[in-house]
């Protein structure tokens, strides 16, 4: 969880936060890392690498939510359309989304101390 952290705060804050002018790519950076954690939180195992996987599974948990979510396939269609470096406005759903992620103090000791779950023994390895 401190690495998928670490890779979506540095992103955001330097390519995003408070930036009059966004690429749909690093959208993606940042959005990789937020929702690896969330997968990890949720489901205490590793993420799926497929970034197509992860978002599609995440939606059918109903874990994002559907502004979110539209957000994500509409930078997803661009993505494909390869005009992923394309610039905008900052998407404040997203950044709203993402802000409420970072804010989140999610580490493997307290979800563990939570009781919520039983850990999988590859995420404990993966986050010593």
């Amino acid at each position: 969880i401190h690495h998928y952290r670490g890779l979506a705060e540095q992103n955001y804050i330097k390519y995003i936060k408070d930036k009059p002018i966004v690429t749909y790519k690093k959208y993606l950076y940042v959005l990789r890392g937020i929702l690896n954690m969330i997968w990890i939180y949720e489901f205490k195992t590793l993420p799926p690498m497929n970034f197509n996987t992860l978002v599609n599974k995440l939606i059918e948990a109903k874990k994002i939510p559907n502004e979110v979510r539209g957000k994500i396939d509409y930078i997803l269609m661009i993505k494909r359309a390869s005009i992923e470096m394309q610039q905008s406005e900052p998407i404040e759903d997203l950044n709203m989304f993402i802000d409420h992620w970072l804010l989140k103090k999610l580490t493997i000791e307290n979800i563990h101390e939570n009781g919520d779950y039983t850990l999988d023994k590859s995420i404990i390895r993966l986050c010593k």
